[in-house]
C-alpha cells in the first residue's frame, strides 16, 4: 500500500468521526428525545445534607409543639378547675389598706 492509500484511509475515518459527532450533537440538541435525556443526565443531584439538616429542624420544630400544647392543656385545666375558686377567691391582688394617722387597727 502506499503513502497515498493510507492517507485517504486516514481521511476517511476522520470524516466519519466528525460525522457521528455531528449526529450526537444534533440529536442532543434538536430532536425532544435528545432534551429529554440531556434534561435527565444533567440534573442537579440532590443535597442530602440540606434535606437531614431540614428533618433535624421538623423534628426539634414538632418537639417544640408538643411543649406548647401540653403547656396550654396545663393552663386551661388549672383555670377550668372548682378548685380555684376556693384557694382564691379574689384574684386580684389588693393594695394595703390606708389609715388616716392617729387611727389604730382596732
Amino acid at each position: 500500500m502506499n503513502s497515498l492509500g493510507v492517507l485517504l484511509i486516514t481521511y476517511g475515518v476522520l470524516v466519519f468521526k466528525a460525522a457521528t459527532f455531528a449526529g450526537f450533537v444534533a440529536l442532543f440538541a434538536i430532536t425532544p428525545w435528545g432534551r429529554r435525556l440531556r434534561a435527565r443526565l444533567f440534573q442537579p443531584k440532590p443535597d442530602h445534607t440540606l434535606q437531614q439538616d431540614m428533618l433535624e429542624e421538623l423534628h426539634r420544630l414538632r418537639g417544640e409543639m408538643t411543649e406548647v400544647q401540653e403547656r396550654l392543656d396545663f393552663a386551661e385545666r388549672l383555670l377550668s378547675s372548682p378548685d380555684r375558686d376556693k384557694s382564691n377567691p379574689d384574684p386580684t391582688p389588693r393594695s394595703p389598706e390606708i389609715r388616716p394617722r392617729g387611727d389604730s387597727p382596732s
